[in-house]
């Protein structure tokens, strides 16, 4: 019953951070779905210069 409850909130969570991140338009990456540590280093940098490239580039004053 505990664990079910932590579930519960950390479901809850994650829900609720990802909806931030995508309101947001942040980029981020399923770990999930990563087969191991070379895969999700590449799911890293794919979202990354996926998102650097729609981001726009200008001098700040």
């Amino acid at each position: 019953m505990m664990v079910d409850k932590f579930l519960e909130r950390n479901n809850l969570f994650n829900d609720q951070i990802m909806n931030a991140v995508n309101q947001l338009g942040l980029a981020n990456v399923d770990v999930e779905n990563a087969r191991n540590m070379d895969e999700l280093t590449s799911m890293c940098l794919s979202a990354f210069k996926k998102k650097n490239s729609q981001t726009p580039t200008h001098a700040v004053e």
